[in-house]
């Protein structure tokens, strides 16, 4: 178990038996003497991509899912999926289109420096570089 106020950009929980990850947190501090700090929480559902905001103080806690994070390059897309690849195993994992659907256009044919999230040897989410190089 993790509390609120040890969650950061990027930490995975579970959220009604769905991997959820922290996309922004903000703090608000106490307005009145032992009022608590709540916690300001935008999460992003990593099965579906729907977001979810929620306030919580420090004290609440959720489970944290057993993922972890691997460097991928991008291969390519076809019709309805986008390939990655594992730089260190060279193991290739899919995700349909529709999960990355914003994230789609600023990828380019052997791009790396791509996280990719793994629950369960299953790649659930990407994580595209902040900023990336495009020609037009």
């Amino acid at each position: 178990m993790i509390k609120t106020s040890d969650l950061k950009r990027g930490t995975v929980v579970e959220i009604n038996k769905a991997p959820h990850a922290v996309e922004k947190i903000e703090f608000k501090p106490p307005s009145a003497r032992g009022a608590q700090t709540i916690f300001k929480i935008r999460f992003k559902n990593l099965l579906n991509n729907s977001k979810l905001d929620a306030s919580h103080t420090g004290d609440d806690s959720f489970s944290e899912v057993d993922s972890y994070r691997i460097n991928l390059q991008y291969l390519y897309k076809d019709s309805d999926s986008a390939a990655f690849m594992d730089i260190e195993n060279f193991t290739q994992f899919t995700l349909p289109l529709s999960e990355i659907e914003n994230e789609i256009s600023f990828l380019t044919d052997g791009m790396e420096n791509i996280k990719g999230i793994i629950c369960n040897d299953v790649l659930i989410a990407v994580e595209i570089p902040v900023s990336v190089t495009l020609q037009i």
